[in-house]
């Protein structure tokens, strides 16, 4: 029998000092590994320690001095088909524009549309939302626009601006909506401004998915454009948070033809009111188990218990700073009861399939705990993880350590940034303060988990996420010399950690992916070494290549 291994891959015997970083605990650091059958089979601490394994059909991959091995990424929180379709089939609209900027695009894009499709994009600042918020600029987006149907997101994907044709459409009369406010917001004299908040954004989603002319592959073109951008970046395994069946089949599809180039989790929506979705909630969390596969894991659900704070939809236990449409004592709200979560974290368990729960407010948060420790009473168990979290009381760090309570985090977000001043703006200066603080997260035992919300993010790369983790600065250059809570900063392992082995462990495939381990998928990258570049560099480092089972699916 031929045990030669089908991959080796090594670090150049020239530089004795260079080697793999594995993210396994038992064994951080080797120097080579053998592939057979896309599965880790022996490690080696001397980069020509295998040579026993060769023969002539063996490749060798033999790193280059100055570049390293890394785990493939992980990312526990984007919506692939978001991303993939702004990619493919969109008006791309830069985050940095001004409205007049946007208006300009949206004017050249509509010149050659198809007037029977809507014009759909995104994202613009959440900075953007005050100019963009009055019938005068609606009046000329509806110019710019030609009459074809508009819908823009914004970067936080809870809120849509729309023309006056998209109204119509959705039956409402843009020059007397008051009877819609305040998700339809409306001006003084009851006329429609073009912004859309939270479930209005569904039936914005819902009435164009319904009136606008879609093409056969639409769905997989999109998702396999988003992950070839992931694999471009280093990723081998996502979570989608936020799925519907048309995502599963396509997904499934590529899965079966052997076309999915990452481990995909999804998570099946049981509340949505931003993305459109049909069916959700019960029906389906069943029909997802009929799309399980080979590196498809149908094994995630979606609960939106509140919103986010620019919207002052944020459930949180300090009021919101004084506002003339709020009031003095504004603390927003949650979807679900605490009964309620644990109704459906019931179902999930007999379903064995857990759940991620979008929590922007402290005491959303709370309230998910609570859920978790009445369940855990009742003998009811499921993987949970508190999605972006950014708010957190500390009394609840231990309760999250306790109960094995995951923390997805999104850096990509939360450093200084127009998100950031967004959703920040309307708390209580000390409130502001105590956002994000991943050290004493860490510190208290919380199993942090890296993802990206792309598309809020403007672009997924682990490295601008770990930069902001290391540096507690914007990686973009855009705040120059801003640096949010200097001593919440995590060491570079930690950051890595969480965007790889983190990830696999939170998603329930450590056994699978997530570090170059014996045993486990050749799921890794090749990257300049992070580890010899100034801390101020990480965030221009770029993938040189990214493999799977041990075949490439992106080289530079």
């Amino acid at each position: 029998m031929n045990n030669a291994a089908q991959l080796i891959v090594r670090m150049s015997s020239e530089d004795e000092s260079a080697s793999i970083h594995t993210m396994d605990e038992q064994q951080p650091h080797i120097r080579a590994f053998a592939v057979i059958d896309g599965i880790i089979t022996a490690t080696s601490h001397d980069a020509d320690g295998l040579t026993s394994l060769e023969d002539i059909n063996t490749r060798v991959l033999t790193i280059p001095s100055g570049q390293t091995v890394l785990p493939g990424f992980g990312d526990v929180h984007l919506h692939l088909l978001l991303a993939g379709h702004r990619i493919t089939h969109e008006l791309e609209i830069q985050l940095d524009w001004n409205t007049q900027q946007i208006l300009a695009a949206v004017e050249q894009y509509a010149a050659t549309a198809d007037p029977q499709r809507w014009i759909e994009g995104g994202w613009w600042s959440m900075l953007e939302m005050d100019v963009l918020n009055n019938p005068d600029m609606l009046a000329q987006f509806d110019k710019a626009s030609r009459g074809i149907p508009m819908l823009l997101r914004d970067e936080s994907a809870h809120n849509r601006y729309v023309n006056t044709s998209a109204l119509r459409l959705m039956g409402i009369n843009p020059d007397n909506a008051s009877e819609y406010s305040p998700e339809v917001i409306v001006d003084a004299q009851g006329r429609a401004t073009g912004m859309l908040v939270e479930s209005a954004s569904r039936w914005a989603e819902e009435t164009m998915e319904r009136t606008t002319k879609r093409y056969p592959d639409e769905v997989a073109t999109s998702l396999e454009a988003a992950i070839a951008s992931m694999n471009e970046r280093g990723f081998t395994l996502v979570q989608d948070c936020g799925t519907g069946e048309n995502m599963m089949e396509a997904l499934h599809a590529l899965d079966a033809e052997h076309r999915l180039n990452s481990w995909v989790v999804t998570s099946a929506s049981i509340n949505d009111k931003i993305f459109g979705f049909t069916p959700i909630g019960e029906e389906l969390i069943h029909r997802s188990k009929n799309y399980q596969g080979t590196r498809l894991y149908t094994t995630f659900s979606k609960i939106f218990e509140d919103g986010i704070p620019t919207s002052h939809t944020a459930f949180v236990h300090e009021a919101y700073l004084p506002d003339e449409n709020f009031g003095e004592a504004w603390h927003g709200s949650a979807n679900f009861s605490a009964d309620e979560l644990v109704s459906w974290m019931a179902l999930l368990s007999q379903e064995h399939m857990g759940v991620t729960i979008h929590c922007t407010g402290d005491a959303s948060v709370t309230r998910v705990l609570d859920a978790v420790e009445l369940a855990e009473q009742q003998g009811i168990r499921v993987p949970v993880h508190i999605a972006h979290g950014e708010f957190i009381q500390q009394s609840d760090y231990q309760r999250m350590r306790d109960h094995a309570v995951t923390l997805d985090i999104s850096p990509q977000l939360w450093y200084p940034s127009s998100f950031q001043e967004g959703a920040f703006g309307n708390m209580r200066e000390d409130i502001r303060n105590s956002a994000c603080l991943f050290r004493d997260q860490i510190d208290a035992g919380i199993l942090l988990a890296g993802g990206s919300d792309w598309p809020c993010s403007p672009d997924p790369s682990a490295w601008f996420g770990i930069h902001g983790l290391v540096t507690r600065s914007n990686p973009h250059g855009n705040y120059p010399g801003a640096v949010y809570r200097a001593d919440q900063a995590i060491t570079l392992d930690e950051a890595i950690a969480a965007f790889t082995i983190n990830v696999a462990r939170a998603t329930g495939l450590e056994q699978r992916t997530g570090s170059i381990s014996v045993g486990k998928s050749a799921d890794f990258q090749i990257a300049p070494n992070p580890y010899t570049c100034p801390t101020d560099e990480i965030r221009n480092i770029t993938t040189t290549a990214t493999y799977i089972a041990g075949e490439a699916v992106y080289q530079r």
